[in-house]
C-alpha cells in the first residue's frame, strides 16, 4: 500500500460525501473538466434532433411529437441550463467545503452530524433515482400514446439530457433542506464582534450562489420553451416556488439573527443609558467632559448594533436577489402580454 512519505501513513482519500453525481462521472474522463462540461452541454441539442429523427423513422404518423424541434433560443436555453447545472453542482460542493469551518464554529449543538447540517449533495442514489423516475414516467406516457419502440429510444437519450439538470435540482434541494436544518440548531451568534452578519456571511454567500445558479440556469428554459400562456404561468409559478423555498430555508436563521440583533441593541442602549446617567444627575461641563469617551463608545456600539443584518447577506446580495426575481417576473409578464396581443 502506498504511504505518505512525510507521515508514513496511507494517504487520506478526498471526502466523497459532498461530490455530486455528475462530478463523479466527469472525473472518470481524462483532461480538463471544462472540456467535458462544454461537450456534455452541447450534446443535448443534437441528441434532441436525433431523437426526433428516430421518431419520424419509427412512426411517421407521430408528427405532433416529432415536429417539436427546438429553435435557436430554445437550444441556447437548453445548453445554458446544462452548462450551469454541471458547473453549478461543482461550485456548490466546493463552496460547502469552504463554508464547513464557519458552520462548525457557529454550531452549539453537538449531536451526530450537528456540524454538517447541509448534506446529501454527494448522494448517488438520490439524483439517480430522481432521474430514472421522471425519465421512466415520461417513457411510460410516450409508450402508451406512441408505442413502446419510441419509448425505448427516448429513455436513454432523455436520461443523458436530464441527468445534469436533475442532479443540480437534487443538489439545490439538499442545500435548501440543509439551510433550514442549520436554522433549527442553536447557533453562537455573539462570537464575531464587528461582523454585521454575526459570522453567517459564508452561509449567506453559499445560499445566494445556489439561488442565482438555479435562476440563471432554469429561468431562460422555463421562459423560452413555453408554447402557451398557461404554460408560461405554470413556469412562473415553478420559479416562484423555488424562490419561496430559498427564502423559507433561511427563515429560521433570520429569526435567530433578528433576536441576536435585539439583544445587541438592548445591551448597547443600557450601556448608553449608564454612560448618560451621570450627565442627567449633574448637567455640568465637567461631567460632560468626564463622560465624553464613554458616551462616544456607547453611541458607536449602538450604531454598530443597529447595523447588524437580519439576513445572512448584506445589502448588495439583497439587491441582486431582488434584481433576479423582478427580471424573471417582468420577462414572463412581458411574454404573456405579447402573446395576448397576438405578436
Amino acid at each position: 500500500m502506498r504511504r505518505d512519505p512525510s507521515t508514513g501513513k496511507p494517504p487520506e482519500r478526498p471526502s466523497q460525501l459532498s461530490v455530486p453525481l455528475t462530478d463523479r462521472i466527469l472525473a472518470v474522463f481524462p483532461g480538463s473538466r471544462w472540456i467535458w462540461i462544454v461537450l456534455w452541454s452541447l450534446l443535448a441539442v443534437p441528441l434532441i434532433y436525433l431523437l426526433l429523427q428516430v421518431i419520424r423513422t419509427l412512426d411517421p404518423s407521430s408528427q405532433a411529437l416529432a415536429g417539436g424541434q427546438p429553435g435557436l433560443w430554445q437550444s441556447a436555453a437548453i445548453v445554458n441550463a446544462t452548462l450551469l447545472s454541471l458547473w453549478g453542482v461543482h461550485k456548490l460542493a466546493g463552496d460547502l467545503e469552504r463554508t464547513g469551518p464557519a458552520i462548525t464554529r457557529l454550531t452549539l449543538d453537538r449531536g451526530p452530524n450537528a456540524d454538517r447540517p447541509i448534506r446529501g449533495m454527494g448522494s448517488v442514489l438520490g439524483p439517480l433515482a430522481l432521474t430514472l423516475a421522471l425519465v421512466g414516467l415520461d417513457a411510460v406516457l410516450l409508450g402508451l400514446e406512441y408505442g413502446w419502440r419510441i419509448a425505448l429510444v427516448n429513455f436513454p437519450i432523455n436520461f443523458v439530457i436530464e441527468l445534469p439538470l436533475l442532479t443540480f435540482s437534487w443538489t439545490y434541494a439538499s442545500l435548501v433542506v440543509g439551510l433550514n436544518r442549520l436554522g433549527r440548531q442553536r447557533l453562537r451568534l455573539d462570537a464575531t464582534p464587528g461582523d454585521r452578519t454575526l459570522g453567517l456571511r459564508p452561509v449567506g454567500h453559499l445560499a445566494f450562489t445556489g439561488f442565482w445558479i438555479f435562476s440563471v440556469g432554469f429561468a431562460p428554459i422555463l421562459i423560452v420553451t413555453a408554447t402557451s400562456t398557461p404554460t408560461l404561468v405554470l413556469n412562473l409559478i415553478f420559479f416562484l416556488i423555488g424562490f419561496a423555498l430559498f427564502v423559507l430555508s433561511l427563515g429560521r436563521l433570520h429569526q435567530q439573527m433578528a433576536e441576536a440583533k435585539r439583544t445587541h441593541m438592548e445591551l448597547a442602549r443600557r450601556l448608553y443609558a449608564d454612560a448618560y446617567a451621570p450627565l442627567v444627575r449633574s448637567p455640568r461641563v465637567r461631567t460632560l467632559q468626564a463622560q465624553t469617551s464613554l458616551l462616544s463608545a456607547a453611541e458607536s456600539l449602538e450604531k454598530r448594533s443597529a447595523g447588524i443584518q437580519e439576513w445572512p447577506f448584506d445589502e448588495v446580495l439583497t439587491g441582486r436577489i431582488a434584481i433576479i426575481v423582478t427580471s424573471v417576473v417582468a420577462t414572463v409578464l412581458a411574454r404573456i402580454v405579447v402573446e395576448a396581443l397576438g405578436f
